[in-house]
């Protein structure tokens, strides 16, 4: 289905075949806001390579979590880590980088280095900006997700008494997908801190990540 389609089906569950509460690009955000929050429990990785100037780069756009960042020196890659709290960025000092602060959009890498680091993520998925455009996942499941979330977000704006029913129903079907994502990519999630990284194979936390 593609957006028109499913702003259609939106429109059927809001007993609204034209618009009146609810304008076509205000369904439209909403679908992918809504699109977004099911990244956030998908398995749909990416790695973008990034340049960086004298230890400094921007988080690439087209990654929506952030899983592990690599220093890229010819043939060699080196793992960097999150800069532990009680580590003091050393900025002047050149060198191969093992410590990155990520601060909104910005990376700074230490020590410094001018370079290339590869980050892999969960892909951001690409907002539908036409009506003939698709989401980022295509499938039933997510189509019916899609709908479900968008119906509760039209109701929310507008303090509708309906808006905890749709609510639930786009929790169970987020539920769902997510279950399935984890089905067709059976790949261990890890839970990364500032100390340690330890794997843990669970819906539920996929589900607390979004």
């Amino acid at each position: 289905m593609n957006r028109g389609e499913l702003r259609s089906r939106i429109r059927t569950e809001l007993l609204e075949p034209t618009p009146a509460r609810w304008t076509d690009n205000q369904l439209n955000d909403y679908l992918n806001f809504i699109q977004e929050d099911l990244a956030d429990v998908s398995q749909t990785r990416l790695t973008a390579s990034v340049n960086v100037t004298d230890g400094v780069a921007f988080f690439p756009s087209t990654i929506r979590i952030p899983e592990s960042f690599w220093w890229i020196d010819g043939s060699r890659r080196t793992k960097i880590t999150p800069a532990p709290f009680e580590v003091i960025p050393d900025t002047t000092t050149m060198g191969t980088p093992y410590y990155y602060l990520k601060d909104g959009s910005t990376i700074t890498v230490f020590p410094k280095a001018t370079g290339t680091i590869l980050v892999r993520g969960i892909k951001q998925p690409t907002p539908m900006t036409d009506d003939a455009h698709s989401p980022e996942w295509v499938d039933y499941l997510v189509y019916e997700a899609l709908i479900a979330g968008t119906v509760w977000q039209a109701y929310l704006s507008d303090g509708d008494p309906q808006t905890q029913a749709w609510e639930k129903k786009y929790l169970a079907k987020k539920a769902d997908f997510a279950a399935l994502e984890l089905k067709r990519n059976p790949q261990r999630v890890f839970i990364q801190s500032d100390e340690e990284s330890y794997p843990i194979d669970s819906v539920g936390y996929l589900l607390s990540r979004g």
